[in-house]
């Protein structure tokens, strides 16, 4: 399992055309609006409280700037700064 670091989340892009936001808002990806999209599976923490993403949970499907793909074994995964993360578009219950 990937563990990031350094302010970093690790995001399973969504390979999808069409996003419901929690509030009901569908964002719909083509090529002039292309938000990549995925699901949060693991999140930087440290013992420092000032300097953890308290914003974002594993779970949560969020929008991003830009990131950097990372293969590990046969999943391949985003990893986001969390300065570049845009919006919690649903989060786990």
């Amino acid at each position: 399992m990937i563990k990031p670091l350094n302010f970093y989340v690790a995001v399973k892009p969504i390979e999808t055309k069409e996003v419901k936001t929690a509030s009901g808002i569908t964002l719909v990806s083509n090529k002039s609006n292309n938000i990549p999209t995925g699901k949060i599976v693991a999140v930087y923490s440290s013992s420092y409280s000032e300097i953890r993403v308290d914003d974002v949970k594993v779970g949560d499907v969020v929008a991003y700037k830009t990131g950097i793909e990372v293969k590990d074994g046969e999943e391949v995964y985003t990893l986001v700064d969390e300065k570049d993360l845009i919006a919690i578009l649903s989060e786990v219950e």
